[in-house]
This record gives structure tokens, sequence and C-alpha cells, in this order.
């Protein structure tokens, strides 16, 4: 089973944390874990953009240079975390154009939908259980295909969708921001099983 874990209102909420906090309860249930962060942006990798766009990278024990998100993951789930847990568009992309040259498409009309599609749920793991953060926020444009991706799994019934989303606190916390970032990711079809909502205070 696949749980997607997919940012709803702005980057930075929290998102790392939260994936690698499911991947943890999981784990210490006894389950297979594979924690996957997926990066839509259309570099081959983390080692191309600065640090100050992007923050601090993270290097597997493979020698992967990726989003720090897998310093997280491997913190939280007491284990190193090879470079495979590293999917970016660039990568899948990429690996799409080489097969399309070496004619493994056999003059087929390459398209986002299904050969991007269906190249990316080829780097997921195999895992009992696998949760994959997305990276950015739904509705990016670079975002279709992997939603895509999603969508299909869901439908499939072997995907699970949990939204992150943030309530802002003006005299009191208000939710309008992730209602109108949900209605932005039902509008490509993905219906999230859950939703956790990040606020700057508790309320008593």
């Amino acid at each position: 089973m696949h749980v997607f874990v997919v940012g709803v209102v702005m980057s930075g909420v929290g998102k790392g944390v939260l994936t690698a906090s499911l991947a943890r309860m999981l784990k210490e249930r006894g389950k297979r874990v594979r924690v996957v962060k997926t990066d839509p942006y259309l570099n081959s990798s983390a080692k191309s953009i600065s640090v100050f766009e992007h923050g601090e990278n993270y290097v597997t024990y493979d020698g992967k240079i990726t989003d720090m998100d897998l310093g997280t993951y491997s913190r939280f789930l007491g284990e190193d975390l090879p470079g495979s847990c590293s999917v970016t568009g660039g990568l899948v992309y990429s690996r799409v154009i080489e097969k399309e040259k070496r004619g493994e498409y056999r003059g087929k009309t390459v398209q986002v939908n299904p050969h991007v599609v269906e190249e990316y749920l080829s780097l997921l793991p195999e895992e009992e259980w696998s949760v994959v953060e997305v990276g950015g926020t739904a509705g990016d444009e670079e975002h279709l295909p992997f939603l895509t991706a999603i969508r299909k799994l869901q439908r499939r019934g072997e995907a699970l969708v949990v939204a992150l989303g943030y309530a802002p606190t003006l005299g009191e916390p208000k939710t309008k921001p992730t209602q109108l970032g949900l209605l932005r990711l039902m509008s490509y079809g993905v219906i999230p099983d859950a939703v956790v909502v990040r606020g700057a205070r508790l309320e008593e």
C-alpha cells in the first residue's frame, strides 16, 4: 500500500516530518516500510540546485545527493536510506526520453499519460508499505503527472492520501486556506483519505 503525503496550501509546513512520523508508526507496528521523496521539479537531482534556493542537501550511503527530507526520514526510522528513495521529475522524464531513444515504445507517441505516469509508478518501491512525500504544493503545474499517478493508484485501491494544510491564526485559526487547497487537489480527482492541519498554536 502506498501512502502519499500532499501539501495543499504551501511548502514548508511540515510534510517531511509528517511523512517520517507516519513511516515510523507503521514500522513500530511491525510493517516493512520504505519512504520516498518525490520532487516534481525538472532537475535530475538536488545536486544541481543552489542550497540558497532549496536548503541543505542530504547524501545517502550510496552517494546520491538528495533533498534534506531524506535525512529526516533516516533519523526517524533509525536506518540509512538508498538514493532510490529520492525521485525527481527530471529523473522520470529523462528515463522516458532514454527509453524513447532506444525504441522501447515501438514508435508510439510518447505522452505524459501514460508513459511519464507509468515510469514514475515503476520507481516507487514494492514494499509492504511505502510512504511517499510529494514536494511542493498541489496545483503547481509540474505536479500534474504525479497527481495523475496517485489518482490511478487510489482508484485501484492501492493508495491512501494524506493532505497537509495550514491554519493561520488571525485572532482565531482560519481553515479557509486549507479548504481552498483541498478543493484544488480534489479538482484533479485526488480525494484525501485524511487531512492534517497545522496551526500556530493549540486551542484549549
